[in-house]
């Protein structure tokens, strides 16, 4: 173990939820117009996606990981010309999910501890791992630009170099500048891929690293309209994600993925603090279980804690914060003690940004 205690953070959709409101929940309301309009001559797909939303009560909400799931692969009873139609809904879905996240364009509070966040992270050269598919706390991290670390030497977060791999910006696609490389402090894991990674068209699978290109609005290279619709010429219709499902196949078949998950488990299985902020464990992603419970293994100075607001809103508090210990219990142990804050994630940033709680001390 070093000198300077290393601290991993785990971050879920419940902290990204606690600084933009409208980002989308697993189950969540999103703008089907487009969809049901593609799939309105497609029978299977539109029984598909009316079957779905008859499971609440207002006919706009989905849960997005149960129908992804229905639609990442055909079920035996599928009949071959249904599944172009599956294809189609599916890339439908997508879609508004990208419109969803696009129409979450600031943070609830300005001057939010979101940024503090990601400051905290770079200057600390502390890991982060995430399961969200948004560019929000990627954006965070780039609009810091250079910091003092903790050497006194200048160091930043990029997407170049920040995701684990290198990666191009779809600028590069075009022009093929070469870009100067800097080792970034820190390393943002995107367990499931991300919204902005985009594929170049016609690139076999499994992709080889210079098929993915990181293409956003927030970059200095962002593209102008009409350079956009000329990759889009060059690009996949749907971005680099693996989609929540159970049985999650990419992550095997894909390098990139393999490469990302190693570093993931490399990040945990030296961390002496995981800090998990925001993040239920999913009852379907038996992968980031096994990931965890068997990097972390953590001795008795290894410290696990988890920010949720699990509860925190609710009458039945207690049932629901049990249920959480529970599922983190079943991953570490039920020896591994675990400090649960159950608490809002902003507030929790906050005084972590404050220096009124410290890692390692917790």
């Amino acid at each position: 173990m070093g000198s300077v205690p290393k601290v991993v953070f785990v971050l879920g959709a419940g902290c990204t939820r606690a600084f933009y409101h409208g980002a989308p929940l697993v189950e969540d309301k999103y703008n089907l117009g487009p969809a049901k309009q593609r799939i309105s001559g497609l029978p299977h797909a539109r029984s598909i996606l009316e079957t779905e939303l008859a499971r609440f009560k207002d006919g706009n909400t989905i849960n997005i990981e149960q129908l992804l799931t229905r639609l990442d692969g055909p079920m035996p009873y599928d009949r071959d010309q249904y599944i172009h139609e599956l294809g189609v809904l599916r890339n439908s879905i997508i879609e508004a999910f990208r419109q969803k996240l696009a129409a979450v364009k600031e943070p609830y509070e300005p001057a939010s501890a979101f940024a503090g966040l990601a400051r905290y992270c770079v200057e600390r050269a502390a890991d982060c791992i995430t399961f969200n598919y948004d560019d929000f706390f990627d954006q965070a991290l780039w609009e810091l630009g250079y910091v003092c670390g903790p050497a006194c030497r200048k160091v930043r977060w990029n997407p170049d170099e920040g995701y684990g791999f290198f990666t191009s910006h779809i600028r590069q696609h075009l022009d093929r500048m070469p870009r100067g490389w800097e080792e970034p402090s820190m390393v943002l894991l995107k367990l499931h891929g991300s919204i902005n990674w985009r594929v170049l068209h016609g690139a076999p699978k499994p992709y080889s690293y210079e098929a993915i290109a990181h293409d956003s609005s927030w970059y200095p290279d962002a593209l102008t309209r009409n350079e956009q619709q000329i990759c889009s010429r060059h690009l996949e219709d749907s971005p680099f994600i693996v989609l929540p499902i159970l049985a999650k196949s990419e992550l095997l078949q894909q390098p990139l993925l393999r490469l990302v998950w190693s570093k993931a488990y490399e990040s945990v299985s030296l961390a002496d603090h995981l800090i998990f902020v925001g993040y239920s464990f999913s009852p379907t992603d038996m992968a980031a279980k096994f990931l965890f419970s068997e990097a972390c293994q953590p001795p008795p100075d290894c410290k696990i804690t988890v920010v949720n607001n699990a509860g925190v809103h609710e009458r039945n508090d207690q049932y629901i914060q049990e249920k959480l210990r529970v599922a983190y219990g079943r991953v570490f142990g039920e020896a591994q003690q675990i400090d649960f804050k159950f608490m809002d994630a902003q507030d929790w940033c906050k005084k972590l940004i404050d220096g009124a709680i410290q890692p390692y001390e917790l």
